[in-house]
C-alpha cells in the first residue's frame, strides 16, 4: 500500500535483523514513495541500530520527498539529535 516496500516497513518498525537480511538479499536501500525513503523510515523508528544498518548500506542522503524534505531535515523536524549525528558522520 502506498508503494511501501518490505524494507521500508521493517525500517519503520525498527526491525534491525529483518532490515539486515533484506539488504543482504538485494533489497533497494534507496526505495521510497512520495512521503519517505527507507532512510527516513529508519530515522522515524527511533532505533539507532536499525538506522546504522541502513546507513551502512550507503543510501542516497540527498534524496528528497514530495515536500522537499531530506533525511537530515526530517531528523531535525522530529528532534532526533542521535540520528542527526549519525547522518553527519556519513
Amino acid at each position: 500500500m502506498h508503494a511501501v516496500t518490505p524494507l521500508m516497513s521493517a525500517a519503520e518498525a525498527g526491525q534491525t535483523d529483518i532490515c539486515r537480511d533484506l539488504i543482504r538479499n538485494g533489497a533497494d536501500v534507496n526505495g521510497h514513495n512520495e512521503s519517505g525513503s527507507v532512510l527516513m523510515y529508519a530515522i522515524g523508528s527511533g532505533n539507532a541500530e536499525t538506522l546504522a544498518v541502513v546507513l551502512a548500506a550507503k543510501p542516497d542522503l540527498k534524496w528528497t520527498n514530495a515536500l522537499g524534505d531530506t533525511a537530515e531535515s526530517f531528523a531535525k523536524e522530529i528532534g532526533d539529535t542521535n540520528a542527526l549525528e549519525m547522518l553527519r558522520e556519513k
